[in-house]
């Protein structure tokens, strides 16, 4: 009699530990598949530029999905196709360091920048400056701006990576002190990074492109620029800032 006792006392115990393991691991499963998935933390500049207020801190973070920029092509009229209908700007520059032009597209018909507004002439990095590729967005500008070199410059217009657009150096805050050096060099690589044009277009970007607007920097021959006059005789102005020259009459 009491040999069946035992042997029932043992059965129902192994029956016990065998209900409460197999809880435990029902409990473990059903943990494992209701615990969330982390966020995905991805960084984009284009992010920040589809907000429709421009701001000097552009944001880098979101737990929202990045935007997918679709591939930058130069069709066979030179112009990039480029489908961005929804950004905030009414232009769109590129920056093409094999030809050393930057061109600004417009929105065409069909609301994707597809229509060439100017093709400018500049310089960018020389050799061990190299400017770099990818894809940036303007968020500042000054009338006249300290650069590299204890030299200045007009109508500068920043971009991401501590860039700028601005005109050929100056060794003063004078428009009568022009590198004209500098100046004959515009078509060349001859900067520290920067983009540098001739002040008329310096000036035309400075006030035309508005904070947000993307610069897209590519290792890419694209159309010729704008002609860019040559320097006068013994003159130490670009020839083209007429804001100045009419201050000699």
């Amino acid at each position: 009699m009491g040999h069946k006792n035992g042997s029932s006392s043992k059965g129902l115990l192994l029956v016990s530990l065998m209900m409460a393991l197999a809880v435990a691991l029902c409990f473990i499963v059903y943990a494992n598949t209701q615990q969330p998935a982390p966020p995905v933390i991805t960084e984009t500049l284009d992010h920040a530029l589809d907000t429709t207020a421009a701001t000097s801190e552009l944001p880098t973070t979101t737990t929202a999905a990045a935007p997918v920029l679709s591939p930058f092509e130069v069709s066979s009229g030179d112009a990039p196709f480029i489908h961005l209908p929804d950004r905030v700007s009414p232009y769109y520059i590129v920056v093409f360091l094999k030809s050393q032009t930057t061109a600004v597209y417009a929105r065409g018909e069909d609301n994707c920048y597809s229509r060439t507004e100017h093709v400018f002439t500049c310089s960018t990095g020389a050799e061990g400056h190299s400017t770099r590729c990818g894809l940036h967005a303007i968020y500042r500008r000054y009338r006249w701006r300290a650069l590299v070199g204890d030299v200045y410059g007009q109508y500068a217009t920043g971009f991401t990576n501590s860039y700028l657009f601005h005109s050929v150096p100056y060794f003063a805050e004078d428009a009568a002190q022009l590198d004209t050096d500098g100046y004959r060099a515009l078509g060349t690589p001859a900067s520290h990074g920067c983009v540098r044009l001739c002040v008329r277009d310096a000036r035309w970007i400075y006030e035309n492109c508005p904070d947000g607007t993307q610069v897209y920097v590519v290792d890419e021959a694209g159309p010729m620029g704008e002609a860019v006059p040559p320097l006068e005789d013994g003159a130490s102005w670009d020839p083209t800032d007429t804001e100045f020259i009419a201050t000699m009459q």
